[in-house]
């Protein structure tokens, strides 16, 4: 094409623009619709955004806590994130407040 009539006359591989402009190839790698220019994780089929998790991990929040699962320690526990001294699932509260938490008192209330 005559670098009259070619948009790209610097680029070989195109002779217009496109989506992505001259001098960066209209490509989608991971074949998610969107092209790699406006896609943050080009090898990640599930997302164009790099999101909490990063790229190649789904920011899923199993107990719906707010906190992803990448970030969360008691995926099933959606009052914690941290299993803290009675783990996940249990309180860690103490409701005598005698400074030790209700799973680990032996002393009587």
């Amino acid at each position: 094409m005559p670098d009259c009539t070619d948009q790209c006359a610097q680029d070989a591989g195109k002779t217009d623009p496109g989506v992505c402009g001259c001098g960066i190839a209209d490509t989608d790698t991971d074949g998610d619709g969107t092209l790699d220019c406006a896609d943050q994780c080009i090898n990640d089929i599930q997302k164009i955004a790099v999101g909490v998790c990063g790229c190649g991990v789904a920011d899923t929040d199993t107990d719906s806590d707010t906190t992803a699962d990448c970030n969360d320690q008691c995926l099933n526990d959606a009052n914690k994130t941290l299993p803290g001294v009675c783990g996940c699932g249990v309180s860690d509260v103490d409701s005598n407040e005698n400074g030790t938490p209700d799973c680990n008192d032996t002393a009587p209330e």
